[in-house]
């Protein structure tokens, strides 16, 4: 079977938005931990931002492997969104006990489980139909 010409130019798009999503995450979640070392907050949020910067490492990596039409890319870009759709869950569950949560909280990971899930799908898209991932 040929290889569908959109479904390279689907996955080298997931593939940006997954590097540029990576390091608006590790830039992010990096100004954070410095902005809380600095002012001597010392909270439960320090682990989830470091959790933030792995998983901005993590698509950063992801994008370069689709773009290598590595195999293993796209099950690493199944593995982060389901972990951000766990991790947006646990956010809900969270503010449904009391928790404190910053509105802007909801917003990010509501645009992370989207963009997440758009790289996991146009990288399956394009495993599925005969093309390399």
């Amino acid at each position: 079977m040929a290889e569908d010409p959109a479904g390279g130019l689907r996955t080298h798009v997931a593939a940006g938005l997954a590097i540029a999503a990576g390091l608006l995450t590790v830039l992010s979640g990096g100004m954070s931990l410095l902005v809380g070392r600095t002012t001597g907050e010392e909270t439960a949020a320090s682990l989830l931002f470091w959790l933030d910067l792995a998983a901005g490492f993590a698509c950063v990596v992801t994008g370069a492997g689709l773009l290598a039409r590595r195999a293993w890319a796209v099950w690493s870009a199944s593995v982060i969104a389901l972990a951000t759709v766990a991790a947006f869950g646990a956010l809900g569950f969270h503010i449904l006990q009391g928790g404190a949560y910053a509105t802007r909280t909801i917003a990010a990971m509501m645009l992370r489980t989207v963009i997440s899930q758009v790289i996991m799908v146009a990288a399956w898209r394009d495993a599925l139909e005969g093309g390399r991932p």
